[in-house]
């Protein structure tokens, strides 16, 4: 894109995780970006941006050019104006209302996509940048549990410049600090949560680490967890779902999405992971609404024998 030889602006989603950090690092081999996170990002992500030798900046980009990373909906970009920018969505997320450029819902991460481009391209990597990538499949593709052929087409490309273990290293969880623990512990007392035959769904209200709370719920046992941070002027959702839950053909992305907009707001994801974010409503009224529209969808999709 002739648009990356001078200065542009490469967006990822609030509390960027790996995947999106990974994603974003090739840029800075082309044209004078400036990187931006306006809702920050996760430990983990900090630790990938930092092996990148990448500093994001907490604020809306300025630019008029803009690459949108990992990041399906504005809903996941606190106070950035997308109109009259020229944007360019990169994305393995199907559901959201950010103008694709170029998505492959196929994909297991949006590294993925990035690395299969490079490829072609037939590009040398810095071996950070190599690293950083090869960390984002990783994560996002569970440790490769997820992944598909192309996820391992592009490990093989990447780990010609840089080390496969190093990467790996990139993900280990260092010692969790009082706030994620309090914020778990607050989580499990708030816990709503409804059994539909042998699936277990929930909600829960929290105040932080909402990416860190959600993964909790489904490692201890939750199918579909939503987490709810009320703000001043509106309420975001986060939603995560189990694996044994999404062969069964559940789809966060699409529920979030429908119900995003019905209450005047903006929702989507993909089918495993989702955001939504609406104006001010009785937080009882939406945990209803949320757990009583996924265990309807439960109900269809069992009801059909799965998958749709």
């Amino acid at each position: 894109m002739k648009d990356l030889k001078g200065n542009y602006a490469v967006v990822v989603h609030r509390h960027a995780d790996p995947d999106a950090v990974g994603a974003a690092s090739p840029f800075k081999l082309l044209g004078s970006p400036t990187f931006y996170a306006p809702g920050g990002l996760s430990s983990l992500g900090k630790k990938v941006a930092k092996h990148a030798g990448i500093e994001f900046v907490e604020e809306a980009p300025k630019e008029d050019v803009i690459i949108i990373l990992d990041t399906a909906s504005t809903s996941q970009l606190p106070g950035v104006n997308l109109e009259g920018k020229r944007y360019y969505r990169i994305d393995h997320h199907a559901t959201g209302n950010i103008e694709p450029f170029a998505v492959d819902p196929s994909a297991t991460s949006t590294s993925e996509i990035v690395a299969l481009a490079l490829r072609l391209l037939e590009m040398e990597l810095p071996v950070e940048i190599s690293e950083s990538l090869m960390s984002g499949i990783i994560y996002d593709s569970k440790g490769f549990r997820l992944a598909k052929p192309n996820a391992f087409k592009a490990m093989e490309y990447l780990s010609r410049y840089g080390s496969v273990q190093r990467a790996f290293s990139l993900l280990e969880a260092e010692e969790i600090d009082f706030s994620k623990r309090m914020a778990r512990v607050k989580a499990c007392e708030r816990l709503v949560y409804r059994k539909v035959k042998e699936y277990l769904i929930g909600a829960t209200r929290i105040g932080a680490n909402e990416g860190d709370v959600a993964r909790t719920m489904i490692s201890i046992g939750l199918d579909v967890i939503y987490v709810i941070r009320e703000e001043k002027d509106e309420i975001r959702v986060y939603a995560r779902c189990s694996p044994r839950i999404l062969k069964l053909g559940f789809d966060v992305s699409k529920l979030l999405k429908s119900i995003g907009e019905e209450l005047g707001g903006s929702g989507g994801g993909h089918p495993g992971a989702g955001g939504m974010v609406i104006p001010p409503i009785e937080v009882e009224k939406l945990i209803n609404k949320l757990l009583g529209r996924t265990s309807r969808e439960i109900a269809r999709l069992l009801s059909s024998g799965g998958k749709g």
